[in-house]
């Protein structure tokens, strides 16, 4: 009855770990890294995590930010992948995976000045039809992408000088259907606030600090919601936290804030799969970490965009593991003992006793040649040495037949110094 008993019990506790999983262990694995050789091989070996065939892709510059940030709800909207490419030819990586995809239609964003007009006669002539959506500054650009993507139910407005704010929301952003609007700290230009108040929006979101969009700007929205942080680690916290519940967690993806280009491919990757994207630099911010452990139960994949220059192995694995792991005490090297470069000289004995033997101790720069002359009564002797790794040297001295109770005065050279010292035989 006893064994039958405790069987019953072994049976429950199986089974309960069985159905709760996350509760008996995190599920989440660094699983992967995608990267490639630079920017526009990453972009494209980002783009195949994603899509083997696409009619559609979205081309943004590999060399500037400005006009690539408002590339996501486009991108997402088409089922395309994000490349990147550089001012003045169609790129080789781009081009490869463009014929790969079987692609027919291409977006670039921005002006011939971000991307030329050589690049658009490339692509025409691989039978691709291009749109090139673009304005005369960073902000008209952002807001001719917004209007690309017909009506949307919210918006998100995010500083034009800098990229990480907008790539932390781009992929909720991309995923909701909402425009991000480029926009200066200080107010609306009139082209975007003549639109916004044109577009049946019901809610708005804000990110960053009042520096970053002041609250100016925002009252100028409809139902506005700001989501900042004290810096664009803490912002991308802020954003993980706001939508903790629309992300699926079966893959997250980790990209650099230091620059944007992964971030930038990674954001229509993440959009696609409802996930989202964590920003680290050189380590995992505190703010960031704490927003993972809220949802770090459900993590799948964690998948790092770059190489480990950019997102390192310890900090992917710390979003994996939702800690961050302390760094170890920097171990401090064992100071080497002083080592005296005065020059002097010294001996064993200066009373010693004919046919015997003595020392002469020298200190001095390490490496140092040493030359020592016995001026003796009829005779002068010389012995050479060098002065070791501890500033000293130590050379023997043979006393013959010299004459008892005569001074016999040693001179040292150390280099092109001179000391001096004597003994008297007994």
């Amino acid at each position: 009855m006893l064994k039958k008993f405790i069987g019953i019990i072994t049976t429950a506790v199986l089974s309960l770990a069985l159905v709760l999983p996350g509760q008996v262990a995190n599920a989440a694995t660094f699983s992967k890294r995608v990267y490639g050789t630079d920017r526009y091989q990453t972009s494209v070996k980002i783009a195949q995590q994603g899509w083997s065939k696409s009619d559609y892709a979205v081309i943004a510059s590999g060399q500037g930010f400005a006009d690539a940030l408002s590339a996501a709800p486009l991108a997402k909207k088409y089922n395309a992948p994000i490349l990147l490419n550089g001012k003045d030819a169609l790129d080789a990586n781009t081009k490869s995976e463009l014929q790969s995809l079987s692609t027919k239609n291409v977006f670039l964003i921005g002006g011939t000045g971000s991307i030329s007009s050589n690049v658009e006669s490339q692509l025409k002539s691989m039978g691709i039809t291009v749109t090139r959506i673009s304005g005369s500054d960073r902000f008209k650009t952002s807001l001719a992408v917004a209007k690309s993507l017909g009506s949307f139910d919210g918006v998100v407005v995010a500083n034009a000088q800098g990229f990480a704010d907008a790539l932390s929301i781009a992929p909720i952003a991309a995923s909701q259907g909402m425009p991000i609007i480029l926009t200066s700290s200080g107010a609306l230009s009139a082209d975007t606030r003549s639109f916004l108040d044109s577009s049946n929006y019901t809610k708005s979101y804000i990110v960053g600090g009042t520096s970053s969009v002041s609250d100016s700007v925002k009252s100028q929205l409809k139902n506005p919601a700001r989501i900042g942080g004290a810096n664009r680690y803490a912002t991308n916290a802020a954003v993980l936290t706001q939508f903790k519940d629309s992300f699926s967690y079966d893959k997250v993806y980790v990209a650099s804030g230091q620059n944007y280009p992964d971030a930038l491919s990674g954001s229509v990757l993440a959009a696609k799969y409802n996930s989202p994207l964590v920003l680290v630099g050189s380590s995992v911010d505190t703010s960031v970490i704490n927003a993972v452990k809220a949802k770090n139960s459900s993590y799948g994949n964690v998948i790092a965009l770059g190489g480990t220059s950019v997102v390192s192995d310890l900090n992917a694995g710390d979003i994996a593991r939702g800690v961050i792991t302390p760094k170890p005490t920097p171990v401090k090297p064992t100071p080497k003992p002083a080592v005296n470069t005065k020059v002097t000289a010294s001996l064993s004995n200066t009373r010693p006793k004919k046919y015997s033997t003595i020392y002469l101790y020298v200190t001095g720069p390490v490496g140092s040649k040493v030359t020592a002359t016995c001026y003796y009564k009829t005779t002068n002797s010389a012995y050479t040495g060098t002065i070791g790794s501890n500033g000293k040297a130590s050379i023997a001295i043979k006393i013959a037949r010299a004459t008892s109770g005569r001074n016999v005065p040693i001179v040292v050279y150390v280099g092109n110094t001179k000391v001096q010292t004597s003994f008297t035989p007994q």
